[in-house]
């Protein structure tokens, strides 16, 4: 709920967070249709004074989606990406591999900046990084 605004919950988990820089508002509604507006000044008064606030999501547009399957799955998956860049481990390898083999099946004419999907829940890329670790013997058992 962000209505009242749970501003002391907020703050109480911000502040754990004392190293962090760039804290990342996603939403798929269009920009103007969204929280955002509502949020990001709210938000901004609880952040550190290095730290910023960035937007990822649709720009804004009259309509809440473009209505046409394809292009909506193209700015899904962007969204998805540009939300999950930057983060390195087996969580965000695993959600982008889940996105895109939900995807898969969908023609999209885009070029993304998203790679094919794998034939496994974890990306090769991650193997060397999650072999010994218990939660990739879950994740590869459950695959089988």
């Amino acid at each position: 709920e962000i209505s009242p605004f749970p501003r002391e919950e907020l703050y109480r988990t911000i502040s754990q967070y004392t190293n962090a820089s760039d804290f990342v508002w996603v939403q798929e509604e269009p920009r103007n249709a969204g929280s955002y507006s509502f949020v990001a000044p709210r938000i901004k008064s609880l952040l550190p004074a290095h730290a910023e606030l960035r937007y990822i999501g649709r720009g804004e547009h009259a309509a809440t989606c473009s209505g046409v399957e394809a292009q909506q799955t193209a700015e899904h998956l962007q969204l998805t990406s540009e939300a999950f860049s930057g983060l390195r481990g087996l969580v965000a390898d695993m959600v982008i591999n889940n996105i895109n083999n939900q995807h898969s099946q969908v023609p999209v004419r885009a070029s993304l900046p998203l790679d094919k999907p794998s034939a496994t829940m974890i990306p090769a890329s991650a193997h060397h990084r999650w072999s010994s670790r218990p939660i990739y013997a879950a994740a590869q058992s459950s695959e089988q």
